[in-house]
């Protein structure tokens, strides 16, 4: 598989970093709690926007398929941060198991129950895995209820339009959250889904319990 179409989208990426992005970012990082000291894999870092948000305290390996995005993340990161140029749908850092993976929009493989299993795997027998996707409310990208309500926001519509094309070079599988839970539930002990980015998102948190503590 080539990865000629992840460096052309990592060229622009940044540019249509707006207001929902930003958001997003924010959820999961209240959703991944403390990360002093935390293991953390970032399944699909893209150039960097949510890694460089995590804090130095903790040690995190950043996996991406696109050598440019990985050269683009590594300005923005420091020396806790170790990449990886990767296709996690085949192969995963060795080494350790981590306490925590990330996959912030970056779960475009169709068999989300193929997707689960690898996160699942690569955790071991504990662990939290939080994914950000994008919800079937795709098209709210466009003008986002910010703060409560839908406001036109010249920017972030000009944005939202690169974002929205993104998506279709690149579709995911908007899948329900019905699904998510009922597959989610195949490999993890909790699945617990909210609403994120305004609104555009599911931020779906999958726990794994060693077995003496159930």
């Amino acid at each position: 598989m080539s990865n000629t179409g992840w460096n052309l989208n990592a060229l622009v990426y940044d540019l249509f970093t707006g207001k929902v992005d930003e958001q997003l970012y924010r959820d999961v990082i209240a959703a991944l709690g403390d990360l002093d000291g935390i293991k953390l894999d970032e399944f699909g870092c893209g150039t960097g926007n949510l890694t460089s948000k995590f804090p130095n305290t903790a040690k995190v390996r950043a996996i991406d398929y696109s050598p440019l995005a990985i050269k683009k993340a590594k300005q923005k990161t420091n020396e806790n941060v170790v990449f990886f140029l990767m296709d996690f749908y085949q192969e995963q850092p060795t080494e350790y198991q981590p306490d925590v993976i990330v996959a912030c929009r970056s779960m475009f493989h169709s068999d989300l129950s193929k997707s689960l299993e690898i996160l699942s795997n690569h955790l071991g027998d504990q662990g939290v895995a939080v994914i950000a996707h994008p919800s079937k409310n795709w098209r709210e990208y466009i003008t986002p209820k910010v703060n409560g309500r839908r406001k036109f926001d010249l920017i972030q519509f000009v944005k939202s339009i690169g974002r929205v094309a993104n998506h279709f070079n690149f579709p995911y599988s908007l899948f329900s959250t019905e699904k998510f839970e009922k597959i989610g539930k195949q490999y993890f002990d909790e699945v617990k889904i909210t609403s994120a980015g305004y609104n555009t998102h599911y931020l779906v948190v999958l726990k794994k319990e060693p077995i003496l503590n159930k």
